[in-house]
């Protein structure tokens, strides 16, 4: 019985290998589109604490990092020229976004989460984008 344990936490934890952030929105784009998924934006600042908060109760949990594991996450920093280009109404940290390839708003979250609630975003951003694919077929 330990064995068969000591297998499944080896091998769950073999398959909750940690996110691969993208820093650049060119770059996430194009995962994106190659991995056929949308994108989950996590806009930041140095000086925040509730990105720190939020990164470490909430994105760095197993439950939303393997719930994120169908987006493509993008972090920027709300001062970079990316953030001002493709995310102009960021003035709040954190802000959260999830678009699609195209650019399109899935779903929004302006400040720091809860672990659920971000969860029910995730959920939430997921029905959108099956409902968009549905509009376009």
């Amino acid at each position: 019985m330990k064995t068969l344990l000591l297998i499944l936490l080896t091998f769950s934890t073999l398959l909750s290998a940690p996110l691969k952030w993208e820093h650049s929105y060119a770059q996430a784009v194009t995962r994106a589109e190659a991995e056929h998924k949308n994108i989950f934006v996590f806009i930041e600042a140095d000086d925040c604490p509730y990105c720190e908060q939020m990164k470490q109760e909430v994105l760095e949990t197993k439950y939303i990092d393997n719930a994120l594991k169908h987006f493509v996450p993008l972090k920027l920093d709300i001062s970079s020229k990316d953030a001002k280009t493709h995310f102009p109404k960021a003035y709040v940290t954190p802000t959260s976004y999830f678009i699609t390839p195209q650019g399109k708003l899935l779903e929004e979250a302006v400040g720091a989460l809860t672990e659920e609630f971000f969860f029910w975003r995730i959920d939430s951003a997921e029905a959108e984008a099956k409902r968009l694919e549905k509009q376009t077929k």
